[in-house]
């Protein structure tokens, strides 16, 4: 047992780095398992099933960490994409992941206007079994932690969010994802300038039909918010 806990907590502490991990990193406890094995120990043993577990979870580790790699180097955003979702699966936040996810931003960024309205007509031509179906599959796959709205990847670091103010730092990183009646200071996620401003503006307006700010004609501010969402559907 002592065995085994001293490799843990070893690798715990390597699986938190930011480099990601190897299979020579996993070996001490493969061995102190396999030790206690010959011993008698079996997963009825708590300590003996947490140890098994997370072998388990770092070898999965191990082969996302290669997938990811290969999609970097492939470039292909379909790749790109399956590899963050397996990364996401694991809760992996390493410097691969980061790096993924950077290329699938650029890559998004530069994609032709016209290939995005060719991917807005083609949802919207579906018949009614095909959009029920697509309606049901995205159901199934939001119910999973790894698509938890604070996991996702455009939404701003802390730093960014709070760069231009100079008081209260903490408190408004720690709302960032909460209810606030007041209006954000950046937008949640990493937009342009531009989109930043017109972000700020939608919830001005949300504050306002909600009755959170004193606003004149809210109905009118409900019909804005409409029609930037179909300006700009991004």
């Amino acid at each position: 047992i002592d065995e085994i806990n001293a490799s843990m907590d070893a690798l715990m502490t390597v699986a938190q780095s930011s480099k990601g991990i190897t299979l020579g990193d996993v070996k001490p406890l493969s061995k102190a398992i396999k030790n206690a094995s010959k011993k008698g120990l079996t997963e009825e043993v708590p300590e003996m099933k947490d140890a098994i577990d997370l072998e388990q979870r770092l070898m999965e580790q191990i082969v996302v960490q290669k997938e990811l790699q290969s999609a970097l180097d492939s470039g292909k955003i379909d790749k790109l994409k399956s590899a963050l979702d397996h990364a996401g699966d694991l809760d992996m936040n390493i410097d691969l992941v980061k790096k993924v996810r950077k290329m699938v931003k650029e890559q998004q960024a530069q994609r032709p206007a016209s290939e995005r309205l060719k991917e807005r007509e083609k949802k919207e031509n579906m018949n009614d079994e095909e959009f029920e179906r697509h309606r049901n599959n995205n159901i199934k796959m939001a119910k999973h932690e790894r698509y938890n709205f604070r996991k996702y990847y455009k939404i701003r670091t802390d730093g960014d969010y709070v760069k231009n103010i100079y008081f209260n730092k903490k408190k408004v990183s720690e709302t960032k994802l909460s209810y606030q009646k007041n209006v954000i200071p950046k937008s949640i996620l990493e937009l342009d300038k531009d989109m930043n401003k017109m972000a700020l503006g939608v919830h001005k307006s949300i504050l306002g039909y909600c009755g959170e700010q004193l606003m004149s004609f809210p109905a009118t501010l409900a019909q804005d918010i409409l029609i930037k969402g179909l300006e700009q559907p991004e």
